[in-house]
């Protein structure tokens, strides 16, 4: 089990709506098979689990998409997305746009003197709004630095921040009207201050404010703190701020125990900006709640960050375009809120609570600064098999793309409907079950060089042999243009296979919008039939030599486990998190507990989270190539998850 658990306790979704399996349109049956686990808490005695054939390139299928997680409302969305391609979950047009909404694993404070009565760093980052995991804009951070300004103890505050490493993820908030807007990930945001320079102290008097009439204090106790106090102030080494921290507290017991008042005392100094000080106690107002997290005494002489020794900060307006593709904007206009109620963000309560009740359904706990920065990235492939599979691939999905914007798809577009539709429901996680693409494309890259150097070897060879020959004039004469066209048909024959799969495709973009939606649709029921079904056009990358097994073939058995996992209550894959921060939903990527080091790297995303124990409905939207692979992987997936994924990956790697 976790330890320190972010989440409330887990509550299962109540069972009711989901006894009965909803009736499904013709396209969503056709397009999906539905497979079951046997599950004694589950209704029916089964989870059910629908694997959705989905296009890249078709914007029906992308409807078809939402439609069938609407209808079934799973507790968990699995998609073909691994956590080295999360670019795909934000839209091209918000990438384009930059960042508007940040969030971090780490914010500190630096510069805070370690002299005595000095709070830590922790109690003053409790006063700000700019909080591990928490969604900020640039109004947030600005108006933190402002807020330490108010407690009276900095000169300056200055905000730095640091480029996010290479585990780190976006988040996904929703915001009002129930959009998700994307949430760039920095490294860290760091408050630098330096300690506000205050007048010695040469007076020192006490006054109870008239909001406690009747109270007194015992002078001789009261005249002994005083003259201990001016004597701290005196020595050489303390700072008039360090002997006011020092005796705040000293001066709020001695009043708390003599002085009944059922709100509470405040206790504050006045007047030290000219050394004469006066500590006034008051009664606490009762409209105040909750109670600051640390209060220094000092904020009557720094209201608003402005005060004598302060040097005023002072905010940029609008957008901060830290280059042209980071951009900090206001949180207020993200989440459509005027900026006066910004304050009250927090206690917001979202529109939907049926679907908020998804965010305390996981627990989870973030990681600690030693497993933030033990993850480590994996080394880049510069062989000659990479930078060749690499080509072929960019080429390929470059025109896969201009077929999808034919029909008004951006790349990722299914999975960007499945996210958005599992947030519409009330999912309570959406797992990211492919295999590592890291991983995959290193399997990709040696496939096709081995299957692809022999042709282009014996055509070098050839070529050569036939160049050398009519060089040395050793061919009768008139051999010499056949010779030519038989190296131009050996070139051909060399050239071919790798070449089709290409073509293939820019036939597929060359087409209209409604005949590449037509070419894409399936013919046949996904379910019950045999063998692989390739769409033309869309899964011309199967037909690259030696490409098959890493793209379809190991794939589908990696996925079937990712899946079945799933639905047996199990981890074996990233999720986004459904939880809950600034009073609206967010998705974190988490890593599962105890799950498959290679898939789950500790240190990835913001933390840990624990299996979702009973799901009742599991949808997986997956390329539609992939599914009946799946299907035959399906038994042989039953158990065993992170030792057989850890083979998968494994293996890779010795036939590397």
């Amino acid at each position: 089990m976790l330890g320190s658990l972010y989440a409330s306790p887990v509550v299962e979704a109540p069972p009711a709506s989901r006894e009965q399996r909803p009736q499904l349109s013709e396209d969503l049956r056709r397009d999906t098979a539905v497979l079951q686990v046997p599950a004694s808490e589950a209704p029916g005695g089964d989870v059910s689990v629908y694997i959705l054939g989905a296009s890249h390139v078709s914007r029906a299928s992308c409807g078809r998409v939402a439609e069938l997680i609407a209808a079934v409302r799973p507790d968990v969305v699995l998609v073909e997305l691994c956590k080295d391609r999360l670019g795909l979950l934000v839209e091209p047009v918000q990438r384009r746009r930059g960042a508007q909404l940040w969030h971090t694993r780490r914010v500190t404070l630096k510069g805070l003197p370690e002299a005595p009565g000095w709070p830590g760093a922790e109690r003053l980052l409790a006063l700000l709004r700019t909080a591990p995991g928490r969604p900020v804009a640039m109004q947030d951070v600005e108006a933190d630095c402002v807020t330490l300004l108010e407690t009276g103890l900095f000169r300056r505050v200055a905000p730095t921040t640091r480029l996010p490493r290479f585990n780190e993820s976006p988040q996904f908030l929703r915001s009002k009207g129930g959009h998700l807007t994307p949430i760039a990930p920095l490294g860290e945001i760091e408050f630098m201050v330096r300690e506000r320079e205050l007048p010695p102290i040469m007076g020192f008097r006490v006054r109870l404010d008239s909001s406690l009439p009747g109270a007194t204090l015992p002078q001789p106790e009261l005249d002994a703190l005083c003259d201990e106090l001016l004597a701290a102030a005196a020595a050489p080494s303390r700072t008039s701020a360090s002997v006011y921290l020092e005796f705040l507290p000293r001066l709020r017991d001695l009043a708390a125990a003599h002085i009944n008042s059922p709100a509470g005392l405040e206790v504050g100094y006045r007047g030290v900006e000219s050394g004469q000080v006066e500590v006034v106690i008051k009664a606490a107002s009762v409209d105040v709640a909750p109670p600051r997290a640390f209060v220094s005494g000092l904020e009557a002489s720094a209201p608003g960050g402005v005060g004598p020794g302060i040097e005023r900060f002072r905010p940029r307006r609008g957008k901060l375009e830290i280059s042209k593709n980071m951009v900090i904007e206001n949180l207020a206009c993200v989440l459509d809120l005027p900026p006066e109620t910004l304050e009250a963000v927090a206690g917001t309560p979202a529109a939907d609570a049926a679907a908020d009740a998804a965010a305390a359904r996981t627990a989870w706990r973030p990681w600690t600064v030693v497993e933030m920065e033990a993850g480590e990235r994996e080394d880049d492939d510069s062989s000659w098999a990479a930078r060749f599979a690499g080509w072929l691939t960019e080429t390929y999905a470059a025109r896969q793309t201009a077929a999808a914007e034919k029909c008004g798809v951006a790349p990722g577009e299914a999975w960007r409907a499945a996210l958005a539709a599992a947030d519409a429901c009330g999912a309570a996680q959406v797992h990211l079950g492919d295999m590592p693409a890291s991983r995959s494309a290193r399997r990709l890259a040696n496939g096709v060089w081995r299957a692809t150097l022999p042709r282009l070897a014996a055509f070098g060879a050839f070529a050569a042999a036939a160049v050398a020959a009519s060089v040395l004039h050793a061919l009768p004469e008139g051999v010499g243009p056949a010779v030519g066209g038989a190296v131009t048909a050996a070139a051909a024959a060399a050239v071919w296979p790798i070449a089709w799969p290409l073509a293939e495709v820019s036939l597929l973009a060359a087409k209209s919008g409604e005949q590449i939606e037509a070419d894409v649709q399936l013919k046949e029921p996904i379910q019950g039939g045999e063998g692989l079904l390739r769409i033309w056009g869309e899964d011309a990358i199967i037909g690259f030599p030696g490409a098959q097994a890493s793209i379809i073939d190991e794939r589908d058995a990696y996925m079937a486990r990712t899946i079945r996992a799933a639905a047996q209550g199990a981890a074996a894959a990233p999720a986004f998190v459904a939880d809950s921060a600034a009073g609206r939903r967010v998705w974190r990527l988490l890593m599962p507990e105890g799950g498959s080091a290679a898939a789950c790297p500790p240190g990835t995303g913001e933390g840990e989270f624990e299996p979702l124990g009973k799901p009742c409905t599991v949808v997986a939207v997956v390329g539609t190539a992939h599914v009946r692979g799946i299907i035959r992987e399906w038994e042989a997936a039953s158990s065993d998850w992170n030792a057989r994924l850890d083979g998968l990956l494994a293996d890779e790697i010795r036939a590397a």
